[in-house]
């Protein structure tokens, strides 16, 4: 019996190498299920400012990595931030987000577009974030082992950058105050607050405006912070400023 062969690419008449089994060419495209998005949960504190280490279903091979700190057989995936949340702190242990295999051009056109980065998320190469201009290098984004990083979480969620809290404690002395305050109030339609732990967060008074007392009759007053990056902009130096301090009597 005759079986024509399949020719995939038969514009260019380039067949994938024959399988003498089956009688067939090989398929030019990965198996798996399509399109290639995924639910990732939230695996490990998040501690890293670029991606966060994720458990969830790789539709690409079929299978269900899980994460275990330390356990070989359970590496977790390594998952990009969106690049308006790559901060540390951002997302919280067992939450679960939808992430895509982001795709973006590795030829060598337009060669005056640096950003090239195949299937890959990319990071900015020198600022923290997004990209500060058009010109800014968009490059390969790798984990802690140097190992490419495919996916990306799809998050709407907006980052809480305005808290209002009371304090708990102060150190330091002015104008290098630090208070641990309890988060009180957070923005309208946001879970997420940067560097929050259990509820809480560091507030910075660099000015030394505001807590300009003696730490004990500090503790106990409400005040309000916005999560900002000092000058010069684009490092790892973003932290909770406090805006506004009751006064003793309130």
């Amino acid at each position: 019996m005759f079986r024509p062969r399949k020719n995939p690419t038969p514009g260019f008449r380039m067949a994938t190498p024959f399988q003498p089994m089956s009688g067939e060419h090989a398929a030019l495209r990965l198996q798996g299920i399509y399109p290639y998005c995924s639910m990732m949960q939230i695996a490990a504190p998040d501690t890293i400012d670029d991606y966060v280490i994720c458990r969830g279903f790789d539709t690409r091979i079929g299978r269900f990595i899980d994460y275990a700190a330390g356990d070989p057989n359970k590496p977790g995936i390594a998952v990009a931030k969106p690049y308006g949340k790559r901060s540390a702190g951002v997302y919280q242990v067992a939450e679960i987000y939808l992430a895509l295999l982001p795709l973006q051009t590795d030829n060598a056109s337009p060669s005056d577009v640096p950003w090239r980065v195949g299937q890959n998320p990319g990071v900015s190469a020198v600022t923290q974030g997004h990209p500060a201009d058009l010109n800014e290098l968009v490059d390969f984004l790798k984990d802690a082992s140097g190992t490419y990083i495919n996916w990306m979480l799809v998050d709407s969620t907006g980052v809480g950058t305005a808290i209002e809290f009371t304090i708990d404690s102060v150190t330091g002395s002015t104008p290098n105050k630090v208070a641990l305050v309890t988060i009180r109030s957070r923005p309208c339609g946001s879970s997420v607050v940067p560097e929050e732990a259990v509820g809480k967060v560091y507030v910075h008074d660099p000015s030394g405006c505001f807590f300009d007392e003696a730490n004990a009759a500090l503790v106990g007053r409400w005040g309000g912070a916005q999560y900002m990056d000092p000058e010069p902009p684009g490092g790892d130096d973003c932290e909770w400023r406090v805006t506004w301090l009751c006064c003793p009597t309130c």
